[in-house]
């Protein structure tokens, strides 16, 4: 059976703190467009390239809260990296089961020193 968005959702967040971007790159459409507050990406070897640098500094990620509308999953979930804590919300659009689209929405203030460590492409 398959997993549901959610789940698929989650999974990836998973992946991006066990540091298995092997695995995640499965989860993400060759097309997949990312939309944060600090970068805009396309096409999937880039955006791989930005979640590698950004699970670099992540330790943890835990989900509050994820929703589902058809093909849409918004997750609610507290990051923390460099013992700090900050919030941050994310749609995930799928299509067929793979990430087709990411926008974050989060106060990008306390990344702007890993910025080009995450967006180095």
């Amino acid at each position: 059976m398959r997993k549901s968005n959610i789940e698929l959702a989650k999974q990836y967040y998973a992946w991006i703190v066990e540091k298995n971007i092997n695995n995640l790159s499965e989860l993400l459409d060759e097309e997949i467009e990312f939309v944060g507050p600090m970068s805009s990406i396309k096409k999937k070897e880039n955006v791989l390239r930005a979640i590698e640098g950004y699970s670099q500094i992540v330790q943890n990620i835990e989900i509050l809260e994820s929703f589902a509308n058809g093909e849409k999953v918004l997750l609610t979930y507290l990051l923390t990296f460099q013992n700090k804590t900050s919030r941050a919300a994310v749609q995930l659009n799928f299509k067929n089961h793979l990430i087709e689209k990411l926008e974050l929405y989060y106060d990008p203030t306390p990344f702007i020193n890993f910025r080009e460590r995450i967006f180095s492409n």
